[in-house]
C-alpha cells in the first residue's frame, strides 16, 4: 500500500497519556517528508477507552496499530487531523488554502457552488466540472487539473 503523502504523521505526546491508553501506530503508512496536514493522536484521552480496548480484546478482537495501512480488522485508538502541539484541529483550509492564497496564484475558489458531474475527456483524464451556484448551471474547463473538494459529509 501507498503511503499518506498528504499528512504531517507526529506520534502520540506520551507525558500526557495513561499508560494504560498507549497508542501502537504504523509511521510507514505515512510519508517521512509529509504534507501540511498534522495527524496525530490527541494529548488526553477518555478514562473509560482502556475499558473498551480490554472488551474489545476479550471479544477476539486485536489491537492494530493504527489505521492508516487499510488495515481495520481489529481495534486501535484513532489518530486525528490535529496539530500535536496546539492540539487543534489541522483542516484542509489551513492547512492547503490559506497557504495558497498567500502567494500569487491563479488558483480560483468556488464558494457556494456544487460539483455536479466531473467532465472527462476520450482517454479518461478530467478536463473539468459541470457546476451549480445558487441555481444556475454552467461548465468550468481545465487545462492541467481538476481539484474538488468535498466538505463535510452529512
Amino acid at each position: 500500500m501507498e503511503n499518506i503523502k498528504s499528512a504531517q504523521f507526529h506520534p502520540h505526546y506520551q507525558p500526557t497519556r495513561l499508560a494504560n491508553s498507549s497508542t501502537r501506530y504504523d509511521a510507514t503508512a505515512f510519508s517521512s517528508q509529509g504534507g501540511p496536514l498534522q495527524v496525530s493522536y490527541p494529548a488526553w484521552t477518555n478514562p473509560i477507552s482502556s475499558w473498551i480496548g480490554r472488551g474489545l480484546t476479550a471479544l477476539g478482537l486485536q489491537q492494530l496499530h493504527g489505521m492508516a495501512n487499510g488495515d481495520i480488522l481489529g481495534w486501535s485508538y484513532v489518530a486525528f487531523t490535529q496539530d500535536p502541539q496546539t492540539q487543534t484541529r489541522s483542516s484542509s483550509e489551513a492547512s492547503y488554502l490559506r497557504e495558497a492564497l498567500l502567494g500569487p496564484t491563479n488558483l480560483v475558489v468556488y464558494k457556494n457552488t456544487m460539483a455536479q458531474r466531473v467532465l472527462f475527456d476520450n482517454n479518461k483524464k478530467a478536463m473539468g466540472v459541470l457546476a451549480d451556484s445558487g441555481g444556475i448551471q454552467y461548465q468550468l474547463n481545465a487545462t492541467k487539473e481538476v481539484i474538488i473538494s468535498a466538505g463535510a459529509v452529512g
